[in-house]
């Protein structure tokens, strides 16, 4: 045997970091944020999403989360919302049209957290525009 190369072998155990999930990093990340009751209605956005969204600092966010949500991106936004409130889900990601404060449909990449159990008592959803790809 070599034994330069038996010098570098270890008995140490060698431990990999595991694979990022996706949007790990969101739910920690400072990203626009709406917070939703259990009925969907909106409890608070912060600032950047009220610009994210389109809306001045004096405009009224329609109360409805659901509202501003696209017709054909609903059922998906519904079904992982009950199933938060109901099964505990934990998160859900979604792809989806908004409508904005201008009152045009905008695209958005959505990250929604079940923060029912925790003092917030809410659904935070994490927003960012989505960008065409080129």
């Amino acid at each position: 045997m070599n034994a330069g190369f038996a010098s570098t072998l270890t008995t140490q155990p060698v431990f990999f970091e595991p694979p990022r999930k996706r949007f790990q990093n969101w739910q920690k990340s400072r990203r626009p944020a709406l917070y939703i009751d259990p009925t969907g209605l909106i409890a608070s956005a912060d600032q950047d999403a009220r610009v994210l969204l389109e809306y001045g600092p004096e405009d009224e966010i329609e109360p409805c989360f659901f509202s501003l949500v696209h017709s054909k991106n609903q059922y998906q936004v519904m079904r992982d919302v009950a199933d938060m409130i109901v099964h505990g889900k934990h998160a859900a990601t979604w792809f989806l049209r908004l409508r904005t404060g201008r009152k045009r449909w905008q695209w958005y990449r959505a990250y929604a957290i079940n923060e029912l159990n925790q003092p917030s008592e809410a659904i935070c959803i994490r927003l960012s525009e989505a960008t065409p790809e080129r």
